[in-house]
């Protein structure tokens, strides 16, 4: 009976844990942090230039198959949008030693409908820090107005969101 007792009291806790949020961290709605973000080409631009559309902002690593999962997902929603209405940027954060691999992937893997971003610090990039990231992937959906709407770990509320601004019109 008591191991019974504690099957149960495990189960409830975990249940309550998986319930507690559908995020993956960090509380949501929040403002978006006012950082910047050095782009592929070596540019930097602000995060508040991409303002007046709902952005889709994803930290990720070539090297993590999760990542790798989720930035081809994302590429494929984004090609269902025109991109004049929404922002999709991915932020490498790959090794600098891991450049090369990051570029044959992008380039090899057609991941053309996405912005890309890599600053060659890994988890010490100024975004990430700013954006509170704790692993990868980490997938951050921000209104027009700058405000976080979700901090996720798949793209099944980016989905949902789109399609309910009236943005994603075909199934997937």
């Amino acid at each position: 009976m008591k191991t019974l007792n504690k099957l149960v009291l495990v189960v409830l806790i975990f249940g309550l844990l998986a319930c507690s949020s559908t995020t993956a961290g960090g509380k949501v709605p929040r403002p978006m942090p006012q950082t910047r973000i050095e782009l592929l080409n070596g540019g930097y631009t602000p995060l508040l230039a991409y303002r007046g559309n709902p952005l889709v902002l994803v930290f990720w690593a070539s090297s993590c198959s999760a990542s790798k999962s989720m930035i081809k997902e994302l590429n494929q929603l984004a090609g269902k949008i025109d991109p004049a209405r929404v922002n999709f940027l991915a932020v490498s954060l790959d090794k600098p030693k891991d450049y090369d691999q990051l570029l044959g992937m992008i380039r090899g893997t057609p991941l053309d409908k996405l912005q890309h971003a890599y600053s060659g610090n890994e988890g010490d990039d100024e975004a990430f820090i700013a954006f509170q990231g704790e692993d990868i992937p980490q997938l951050f959906v921000i209104s027009p107005q700058g405000v976080i709407l979700a901090h996720e770990r798949d793209t099944t509320f980016v989905e949902e969101y789109l399609r309910q601004q009236g943005l994603l019109v075909t199934s997937s």
